[in-house]
């Protein structure tokens, strides 16, 4: 049986891979504006970006 490192190196995890989509996606200027416009509709406040 293989070690969990070695498993995660040969066979990215689902959470590894959406992370990976998510960031690359906000990436993108026009996704961070509409994802602003979003939350500040259900919110009523601005997002803060960390």
């Amino acid at each position: 049986m293989n070690s969990l490192p070695v498993l995660l190196e040969d066979k990215p995890s689902f959470c590894t891979i959406l992370m990976k989509k998510v960031e690359d996606y906000f990436q993108d200027e026009e996704h961070r504006k509409q994802f602003e416009e979003w939350y500040r509709k259900k919110y009523g406040k601005d997002y803060e970006w960390r």
